[in-house]
């Protein structure tokens, strides 16, 4: 379930990024998450590669309005107000 949690906190984070125009993409958010850290300390790192997947799945599966900007190099919600709407996993 680990695996789950760190995804969707990713993703969590993702769309805050976009929230507060600041053009996230797979690469600078890689970079970024890595000053985060997980419930043990560690730090919370990942490949652009996995960021890229997770984007992917928020426009896909949850119905992200992220549009990406080529001229701010990164991705932006169409719908300012759009909640991601985190899913409940039972154990």
């Amino acid at each position: 379930m680990q695996k789950k949690s760190e995804q969707l906190l990713r993703k969590l984070k993702f769309i805050a990024e976009a929230k507060k125009n600041n053009y996230p993409n797979a690469a600078s958010f890689a970079q970024l998450i890595t000053s985060f850290e997980d419930e043990e300390g560690q730090p919370f790192g990942c490949s652009a590669r996995t960021i890229a997947r997770d984007i992917k799945d928020l426009i896909d599966v949850h119905k992200a309005p992220l549009e990406y900007d080529p001229q701010n190099r990164g991705y932006y919600l169409r719908d300012r107000a759009w909640e991601f709407n985190c899913p409940v996993y039972e154990q």
